[in-house]
């Protein structure tokens, strides 16, 4: 992290204030403290000092850490506070809810960097976030910007009942109903009867259905006035709100209507606009083929405009064929005649430019139907504006790609206000802000006002002398206050009077280079600094395996003194069994698929003896991209890996023993009644497949319980610990049988699950039963033989046999 970070402390002990200054130096975390004592103080100092992060002390004598959170929550969101407290008590962990960052204990300090880090972490991600949240909402104002300014009649509405959700003002206009009339009340209400015929809304909506989208529908349409007008419509199908939507479109044609019908009418006023119209009018018959595929269309009518577009004579193409008059055409990417088939079936009216490759010129093109099988066009020529504008388009796309490709920060300002009119992505990226922010801004809004006075004065020296200024070094604070250092050159850009309209800057960022040499040294006691620390082995080594550095922590480790190490490699050290698996990611380091790995392997000690060691492994790469040398991390983790080995053997043993039970044992989550674990003998004395099992919840077996008293059992179980009962359970084809349960609630991996032991005791059931009954009869011919004296000794003994087995 090369930004010093912004702490602000509140606390009212200078002791605990020198205690997290010693270990923001112990974990390297480049800072700047600010220290208050009190609540009066906080928001002040807060204002003027901009922090990055908060600490507060929980023990602060008089400083209410709750309001000052609700304060900090509501004005500055992205700024976390932690506290820092004597006890763990539910009051101080009660803070994170009331939005502190996170807490640590005044024995934890060693923990404060790593928590710092994170919390600007989870800070830069909220800015992230805010931006995302930002272009969203531009979005969804463009759409509605562009909803509420269409010049045409724009609605949205239910497709299944017509009632309106929204509509633009435009279509409010035209209908002649308010907002409040519309919306949330039907087109089809008797109230309204917007539609002049409903039946074409019905016909919208069947091709909705069918397509999903649909264009240029003709229909009349009815204002709150009663007066009628014709639009085209096009709908598409949209979801809003989990309601399918048709999203609508209307354009008002009844001008051109009464155009076409005054065209009828009166043929003088037909001719006189005829043939003095600028753009090409024809009229056109669509020919189809057998199957009524468009193959081509015949020249009825035709003005001079258009004679003089196709550079043909009137007299020459009317009644012919167009493939006639333009051989070719059915061959042209454009699908003219596909196209013009479309409009002549009623498909609705088509706008659009394209380019001819027969006449080879642009062409824009209006066409409309006005009766079944015919179309009419008005063409207007537009092959020197596309000409211009193409060049126009590619000129501004190549300077454009040169400019935003270029690293360097290139800006244009007025040459009167010296307001900001053009930024690159690099500019974009110094500055730390969107063009968009830039635009119609100058220096002051950006810069302090002694900054801000130099860069201006620099700029009104190019523009007052017309030329060019070269300034070696300024000093330049972006938008977090990051002072960069900029190699800038400033030119006037004259017009043609010789006079200055523009300025152009180009800022190349050499912060980096001036500050390479201190980073060079800074990094180098930095490295070596960490090197001799005594908390984890490091060692540099060759491509060649050798060993070059070792601190005394990777010495001790691996039992070699220094000297010893450095005649060896690492692979002489390494375990057979491992030594394949490191080469392989070491090679593949050297060859550049990768730049640092990680593994677990064994070393061989020099007393023999084996440790398990984690190896984070990294290079340092020349110029021309060899590996210089490599750099690697060790720990040992002999004993973490003992006790996997024996936890790996635990749970064999005991999922050993779970599956061979005699007995059904099912582990169920106390909350949901959902089986979370079961072995073979539970699902197969109630004939149940383990996939089937796996499906179900107690409340799918259970028979004599409803769920509600199995969840009074289960809660029973939670609050004594341990349970005997007896119940019913459902098999897979129907059949009842009686189990016995012993449940308990175990803490399996930190959660509690309810484990339960089922017997399955139906034939005991049915034993017990059946000497229940037995007993009964000889009762009853015990009664009815009283006087025989042999047989009532014998069934006394019977039933006292009997009595035995019942109470066993």
């Amino acid at each position: 992290m090369n930004e010093r970070v912004c702490i602000l402390i509140i606390s009212g002990s200078s002791v605990a204030v020198k205690r997290i200054a010693k270990e923001l130096r112990k974990g390297k975390l480049l800072h700047r403290l600010k220290w208050v004592k009190s609540a009066q103080n906080f928001f002040k100092v807060f204002q003027a000092y901009r922090p990055h992060i908060v600490l507060c002390d929980y023990g602060t004598p008089g400083f209410d850490i709750a309001e000052t959170l609700k304060v900090m929550r509501e004005k500055y969101p992205a700024v976390p506070l932690i506290i820092i407290s004597n006890t763990a008590e539910e009051s101080v962990i009660k803070m994170i809810d009331q939005g502190a960052a996170d807490y640590l204990m005044q024995d934890g300090l060693n923990r404060l960097v790593p928590v710092l880090r994170h919390a600007l972490e989870d800070k830069k991600n909220f800015f992230v976030e805010k931006q995302v949240e930002e272009k969203l909402r531009q979005s969804e104002e463009k759409f509605s910007k562009i909803f509420r300014l269409s010049p045409d009649s724009v609605m949205v509405s239910r497709i299944q009942d017509g009632v309106f959700i929204d509509v633009n003002q435009e279509f409010i206009n035209r209908i002649g109903y308010t907002a409040k009339e519309l919306i949330g009340h039907s087109s089809l209400a008797p109230d309204l009867k917007i539609w002049a015929n409903t039946d074409d809304r019905q016909k919208v909506v069947e091709q909705l259905q069918a397509t999903g989208e649909i264009t240029g529908f003709e229909t009349v349409f009815r204002c709150k006035s009663g007066v009628l007008f014709h639009g085209l419509i096009s709908s598409r199908l949209v979801e809003i709100n989990g309601q399918i939507c048709m999203l609508s479109l209307i354009r008002d044609i009844t001008d051109r209507k009464m155009f076409l019908e005054a065209l009828s009418t009166s043929q003088k006023q037909y001719k006189l606009v005829f043939e003095n119209m600028l753009n090409g009018f024809a009229l056109h018959e669509m020919v189809l083929d057998n199957s009524g595929r468009p193959v081509d269309y015949i020249f009825l009518e035709a003005n001079p405009a258009f004679e003089r577009m196709l550079e043909v004579k009137k007299d020459e193409i009317i009644g012919r064929k167009v493939t006639e008059v333009l051989p070719g055409i059915q061959d042209d990417p454009v699908d003219w005649i596909g196209k013009y088939g479309a409009v002549a079936a009623g498909h609705g009216d088509l706008k659009f430019e394209n380019y001819s490759s027969v006449l080879r010129k642009w062409f824009s093109v209006n066409a409309f139907s006005p009766r079944a099988g015919q179309f009419v066009t008005i063409t207007e020529d537009i092959t020197e504006r596309k000409t211009a504008e193409g060049r126009i388009k590619e000129n501004e796309k190549f300077l454009s790609a040169i400019i935003e490709n270029i690293p360097n920060m290139i800006f244009v300002k007025d040459a009167k206000e010296l307001r900001f009119l053009r930024f690159n992505k690099a500019g974009e990226k110094l500055f730390d802000r969107s063009r968009e922010e830039m635009y119609g801004k100058n220096d002051f809004d950006f810069f302090p006002e002694e900054e801000a006075r130099f860069f201006v004065e620099k700029d009104r020296i190019v523009l007052n002398t017309k030329q060019g200024v070269d300034i070696p070094e300024e000093v330049f604070r972006k938008k977090t206050g990051e002072e960069r250092i900029l190699h800038t050159k400033k030119m006037p850009i004259l017009d043609d009077q010789n006079n200055p309209v523009y300025l152009l800057g180009i800022s190349e960022d050499i912060t980096d280079s001036k500050r390479i040499e201190n980073e060079l040294k800074d990094s180098e006691a930095l490295f070596r600094s960490y090197f001799e620390l005594p908390l984890h082995g490091i060692a540099v080594t060759s491509p060649e395996k050798g060993w070059m550095q070792i601190n005394d922590q990777a010495c001790l480790m691996l039992g070699y003194a220094r000297d010893e190490i450095l005649r060896m490699t690492w692979a002489e050290m390494t375990h057979p069994e491992d030594l394949a698996a490191d080469l392989e990611q070491f090679e593949r380091m050297l060859s550049g698929q990768i730049q640092q790995y990680k593994i677990d392997k064994r070393f061989i000690r020099k007393d023999g003896k084996v440790i398990w060691a984690s190896l984070a492994v990294g290079c340092v790469r020349k110029p021309a991209g060899s590996v210089d040398y490599v750099i690697s991390l060790l720990q040992d983790i002999t004993e973490r890996k003992n006790m996997e080995n024996m936890l790996r053997e635990a749970e064999t043993r005991y999922r050993m023993l779970f599956e061979l039970s005699p007995e059904g044992i099912v582990i169920i989550d106390p909350q949901t009644a959902k089986i979370l674990d079961f072995n073979e003998t539970a699902y197969l004395q109630l004939g149940y497949t383990r996939e089937e099992f796996t499906a179900l919840s107690i409340y799918d077996l259970e028979v004599v319980e409803s769920p509600e008293e199995t969840r009074l059992r289960i809660g029973k179980v939670l609050f004594e610990g341990r349970l005997d009962f007896e119940t019913k359970q459902r098999c897979r084809d129907g059949e009842i049988k009686d189990i016995s349960v012993t449940a308990q609630i175990l803490n399996i991996l930190g959660r509690s699950v309810y484990y339960c032991i089922w017997r399955d005791i139906s034939e005991r059931k049915k034993t017990e039963e059946e000497i229940a009954k037995r007993a009964r009869e000889l009762e009853i011919f015990y009664k009815a033989s009283i006087g025989r004296e042999e047989r009532i000794i014998e069934l006394k003994k019977e039933i006292e046999y009997l009595r035995k087995e019942l109470n066993k």
